[in-house]
């Protein structure tokens, strides 16, 4: 999965390259659309304008991103309740020799979810203290642990300009999609090769999707994108499976 995961991110990053290259370098042609009953000065006017539009749209993304950032700070650093989690950072920390990570409480938070790169923070929603038991929540932080130690919020940043820049390739956007399922895959393969609880992982899964079922995921690295929930949860208990059925398969042989 992590030779997938990064095979797709570097397929990203070339189709980007080889935008900006053309559009940078390459002149356009107009006479490719001599075909047509249309004059050069006209076929112009038409890309300059389909130009005009797709600035504006890269515009108004921009500042959607940039309003989403602000809500992510927001929510950071919104009304902290005093609770004990030195077990948590202590199991967080200990997998960060050169950096600390901050574990947060916030009461508007709908999911769990880590931001930055230098100094990462990990946002506990508050319903989730007070619901699930301390397993399920070692499973939650080692799972964001994950993605700090793979420093995917830089990697998804990246892909998240790529994406806005591409908006027009179908192709960018399909691949994006196997990007974000691949990571999440990995990261619960990290979790489960520390804390092997696939039943207990697969039934946290579970718990978070009837919440999304009531709630809006923010961004950022998120624990709880719907549209992956369903096959993870489905993957962890196959991988169970073949757990268990590998060593019969092995006794038979033998």
């Amino acid at each position: 999965k992590i030779v997938v995961y990064w095979i797709a991110v570097s397929l990203q990053i070339i189709v980007f390259g080889l935008f900006i290259n053309n559009f940078f370098t390459q002149q356009p042609r107009l006479n490719k659309f001599s075909f047509l009953s249309v004059s050069h000065n006209d076929v112009e006017i038409l890309l300059n304008t389909i130009g005009q539009f797709y600035l504006l749209f890269i515009t108004v993304k921009v500042i959607q991103f940039i309003v989403k950032a602000n809500r992510l700070f927001q929510i950071s650093t919104f009304e902290e309740h005093q609770f004990d989690l030195s077990y948590y950072n202590k199991r967080v920390n200990q997998f960060l020799p050169n950096k600390k990570a901050v574990i947060k409480i916030a009461k508007t938070a709908t999911n769990p979810f880590t931001y930055g790169f230098l100094k990462p923070v990990i946002i506990l929603p508050m319903s989730f203290l007070n619901s699930l038991t301390p397993l399920e929540m070692e499973l939650i932080v080692m799972h964001e642990l994950a993605h700090i130690l793979r420093k995917d919020f830089l990697v998804n940043l990246v892909m998240q300009v790529i994406e806005t820049v591409l908006c027009f390739n179908p192709f960018v956007i399909l691949l994006s999609k196997a990007i974000d399922q691949e990571r999440e895959y990995c990261c619960d393969d990290w979790v489960l090769n520390h804390l092997p609880k696939q039943n207990t992982y697969a039934n946290l899964l579970f718990i978070i999707a009837k919440k999304q079922q009531y709630s809006n995921a923010v961004l950022a690295q998120n624990f709880a994108k719907p549209f992956y929930l369903l096959n993870r949860i489905k993957r962890i208990l196959q991988q169970k499976q073949s757990l268990i059925v590998l060593p019969i398969h092995q006794i038979i042989f033998f």
